[in-house]
């Protein structure tokens, strides 16, 4: 007697994904615009991996888009549509895998991927992916080494950073002042003044300095502990970059050289900056308003940091702040304490460096009742 076993039925779908990942259906299928389709539906990297191996498994990756390449455009597409879902799920590994395995390698998805190895703070894998990518038959260009020396800078990294100084060089973009301007900041970041002067010194005689360039040379030496010197290069910044762009000295060259006018007290130095600023059209800006009432309260010039305040067209909490922590500072609490109460009428936002300058007057001033009330209140 023969079995009573079920009728054959005409599978018309194969599934995609596995049961237990996503719950999709595909007919089968070579054509990469199905494909393409499916991407919207992967919700994590695991749902990706699976799509990733039915595309290799039909043969359908491709190089991507590439002047030489016969593939045809939605099958380029294909594999574009894999690397900025990787991308897009934060699966790094998987992303640098499939370069890795792509003929070319396009130096657009490395970029990409040492940048977002830079935002997520892994600093050490975006600094060996500049030199992956060359493994890979990838040619750096002046948007790789950007994200590279930042991550240098903020490991600091001494050893690392003249190593991609030196790819640099060897690659040829020692010429391109976008380059080198990142250079000196990454020194700087570093504390290696002579390196930060050496690249500078080397782009200011091929002529290709720009305005970045001298804000991140004086920069440097005023973090470095050389605003005298900061003082020098701004006055001759008028006479370099000047000569060959038609913007000199802009917002962030004030703000720079304010820090070290106001390291020094330098009064005079500051009043020259101010007129250069009203001449130049600069002094609207807030930053350099604010930057202009924190050194006037360092030289204790409070008439002259309360007219800069009061033309500003925009205030915010850190112009109010100067000014009650440069009152505090300069000895008059009273006035300290009358902008403390007009921040509060106007509705403005107070932090913690507005309350610790009001406790720490209350404090010194001998009123510890009103210092304990307004700790209290910074708190609820």
């Amino acid at each position: 007697m023969l079995l009573r076993l079920p009728k054959a039925t005409k599978t018309t779908t194969s599934r995609l994904f596995s049961t237990n990942t996503l719950p999709l259906h595909s007919p089968l299928t070579n054509s990469p615009s199905h494909f393409l389709s499916l991407f919207q539906e992967c919700k994590s990297s695991s749902h990706l991996r699976c799509l990733h191996q039915q595309i290799l498994a039909r043969g359908l990756l491709s190089p991507l888009p590439s002047s030489s390449s016969s593939e045809s455009p939605l099958s380029q597409l294909l594999g574009a549509a894999i690397m900025s879902s990787y991308l897009a799920c934060s699966a790094l590994t998987d992303a640098i895998t499939v370069l890795e395995r792509l003929t070319p390698s396009p130096i657009l998805w490395w970029n990409l991927l040492i940048r977002q190895n830079v935002q997520t703070c892994q600093l050490y894998s975006a600094f060996s992916l500049c030199f992956r990518l060359r493994h890979a038959g990838a040619r750096p260009d002046q948007y790789t080494f950007p994200f590279v020396l930042k991550a240098c800078g903020e490991l600091p990294s001494y050893r690392r950073g003249t190593l991609v100084h030196a790819l640099i060089c060897t690659t040829g973009f020692d010429s391109n002042v976008f380059v080198c301007n990142v250079l000196i900041t990454m020194y700087s970041w570093g504390g290696v003044l002579v390196d930060a002067c050496q690249v500078f010194d080397d782009i200011t005689k091929r002529g290709i300095d720009d305005v970045i360039s001298w804000n991140s040379i004086v920069a440097c030496y005023v973090k470095g502990g050389g605003p005298r010197f900061a003082l020098k290069l701004f006055a001759e910044m008028g006479n370099g970059v000047s000569e060959r762009s038609s913007k000199r000295s802009d917002v962030i060259s004030l703000v720079n050289i304010l820090s070290a006018c106001a390291a020094l007290r330098a009064l005079l130095q500051t009043r020259e900056i101010h007129g250069y600023a009203m001449r130049n059209d600069l002094y609207w800006d807030v930053f350099v308003s604010n930057a202009f009432i924190d050194v006037y309260a360092k030289c204790g010039m409070m008439e002259d940091a309360l007219k800069v305040f009061q033309g500003m067209g925009n205030k915010d909490v850190v112009s109010w702040n100067a000014m009650v922590t440069g009152y505090s500072q300069n000895g008059k609490f009273n006035e300290a304490l009358e902008l403390f109460n007009e921040m509060k009428r106007h509705k403005i936002e107070l932090n913690f460096v507005t309350w610790s300058t009001v406790i720490a007057g209350f404090a010194q001033h001998g009123h510890g009742h009103e210092a304990f009330q307004a700790n209290a209140a910074c708190w609820f």
